[in-house]
């Protein structure tokens, strides 16, 4: 009795190049993988671009408000509002003024909901500007992974030439979920803009805690109507304190 026939072999050989064929492919898939954290700003960039349009927001506060809802709650998810709360507001007056854990939540969804209102919007106006690249290699400091992005502006004209700018997302693990803790961008820290804002902000105004957040609910409202909280100038009004970061880090520098 023969053990092997040719035609037994041409379906070994078939088996074997399917086999390899298969390996092969789930090498090149690997390979390809997105690492997660780039995932995740993918994932928040497309919810930014979902974003109910600023015309909307004028004509129809209600519907308006409705659409946005279920975005912003899927986009700040992926934030770390806890940390970022935290570590922007001073430590002096972070034990002077916050008594025990509620003193920090009120603040937080206060400064959360600017967040909102304000950034969230205005990344969706930055990303129909510039074309983003997203850096391979993530750089793990400590127990934060930060991913990088090259930020390019085209040229509107021949006159003008194209900028490039980098943004950096810091990562953490939190709950087995990667949350964003800070932003760099051109080299500025969206957390170290909060606290510089909030320092300065208590310096001149006699560490007034409840000036500043009557200040922040301003700014909150007119955000929420969809008003410029920007005076004649361009730049921040006072009772937008609050939210220098977001503005700067959704605009390029002149």
């Amino acid at each position: 009795m023969k053990i092997f026939s040719m035609s037994s072999l041409r379906v070994k050989r078939g088996n074997l190049l399917l086999i390899i064929l298969i390996l092969l492919s789930s090498l090149t898939y690997a390979d390809k993988t997105v690492d997660p954290r780039i995932q995740t700003l993918k994932d928040i960039f497309k919810l930014f671009e979902k974003l109910p349009s600023r015309d909307l927001q004028k004509k129809e506060l209600a519907a308006y408000d409705k659409q946005k809802a279920p975005l912003f709650t899927k986009i700040s998810a992926n934030i770390d509002y806890d940390h970022i709360t935290f570590a922007s507001f001073p430590e002096q007056y972070r034990q002077k003024f916050w008594k025990g854990s509620t003193g920090q939540k009120e603040f937080q969804k206060l400064l959360q909901e600017i967040i909102e209102e304000v950034a969230y919007p205005a990344s969706q106006d930055f990303l129909k500007k510039v074309k983003i690249k997203y850096h391979e290699d993530v750089v793990k400091k400590e127990d934060i992974y930060i991913a990088k992005a090259t930020v390019l502006f085209e040229a509107k004209n021949k006159d003008e030439e194209e900028t490039e700018y980098e943004l950096e997302f810091h990562f953490f693990q939190k709950d087995n979920k990667w949350v964003i803790r800070d932003i760099v961008f051109d080299e500025d820290s969206w957390v170290e803009m909060f606290r510089d804002t909030f320092l300065k902000f208590m310096k001149d105004n006699k560490e007034d805690y409840t000036k500043l957040t009557a200040e922040m609910n301003k700014t909150l409202e007119k955000a929420k109507r969809g008003e410029s909280i920007l005076d004649q100038n361009g730049d921040l009004s006072p009772s937008s304190s609050s939210s220098k970061p977001d503005t700067k880090a959704m605009e390029p520098a002149e």
